[in-house]
Formats: structure tokens, sequence, C-alpha cells
């Protein structure tokens, strides 16, 4: 098994390996919403996201911040794994994830388009600029997703 972090990938020896852990966890079961993978990393609420049922709520203008991850180079790979939940309303673009600071547009974006039902994946590289891929989802299924430098996506529906 390798997990893959902001700073390489390490081979591991089993799924309870320190060294298999996310650098963040977030399972959303407590307030204040904090980081659950032990490394008691800084997490922001700027006040608009709350824990329901295990699981994140964001309003339309929820943002939890990562300061540690904000506007910088996440090497050649970066592993997101994320569950989310379709609820009516809101905006035709959600961002799930992004490294951008304030409105900017980030190297690395993960939104939401819930009228189309699309995920969208978006990066922009030094070789090649701006790029976006966009994907069909269905409610309520987990997407992993692996971005590279050659903007590679690996989706594992469960």
């Amino acid at each position: 098994m390798n997990k893959v972090s902001h700073g390489g990938t390490h081979q591991c020896k089993s799924n309870t390996s320190t060294d298999c852990r996310p650098e963040i966890y977030l399972d959303f079961d407590n307030k204040p919403i904090i980081d659950n993978g032990d490394t008691n990393i800084a997490i922001g609420n700027n006040g608009h996201v709350d824990s329901v049922a295990n699981a994140g709520r964001f309003n339309g203008i929820g943002k939890l911040t990562i300061w540690m991850y904000s506007n910088i180079d996440f090497g050649q790979k970066l592993t997101i794994s994320l569950r989310f939940y379709d609820f009516p309303g809101g905006q035709d673009e959600q961002v799930l994830v992004s490294n951008c600071i304030d409105n900017e547009l980030g190297a690395v974006e993960i939104a939401l388009a819930p009228r189309n039902k699309e995920v969208i994946f978006r990066a922009d590289t030094v070789s090649s600029g701006p790029a976006e891929i966009r994907l069909p989802y269905k409610v309520s299924r987990k997407i992993k997703s692996l971005i590279t430098s050659e903007f590679a996506i690996i989706l594992n529906f469960q």
C-alpha cells in the first residue's frame, strides 16, 4: 500500500501504520471542526460550516481553511478522498477543495455543478496552463482523486 502525502510517497505495511494515516482527517463528528489525523493541523472555519450527522454542512458561503496548504505547490502528487451529499439550492458551482487565497483560482480545485450533476477537476500547471475535466456524479458516491503534474485523475466510486 502506498500513501501519498505532501512531500512524497511512503510504503505502508498496514492501514494502521502511522505513515499510512492522512495528514488531515475531518470526520465532522464534533464541534469545533478539528483535524482528527493526529497531526493537529490548524483548520479555520469562517462560521458557516457545521457538523451535522457526521457530515460537514456548508451553507453556501461556508469555508474551511487549512492555512498550511494555502497557495502552495503540492508537488507531483496529491490524494484527496471525500464524500458529499446533494442538498437542494445553492450556487451553480460550489468549490469543495481549492488551494486558493480569497477569490483567486487555485492551482488545484475540485468543484460541484449540482444542477448538471457534475464534479469538476481543475489544475493550473506551469507546463500546460489551466485545464478542466467535468465528470457526471451520482448522489452519495465517494470520489477519490489523484492529481499529478500530468493532471491524471483516478476515480473509485464506492
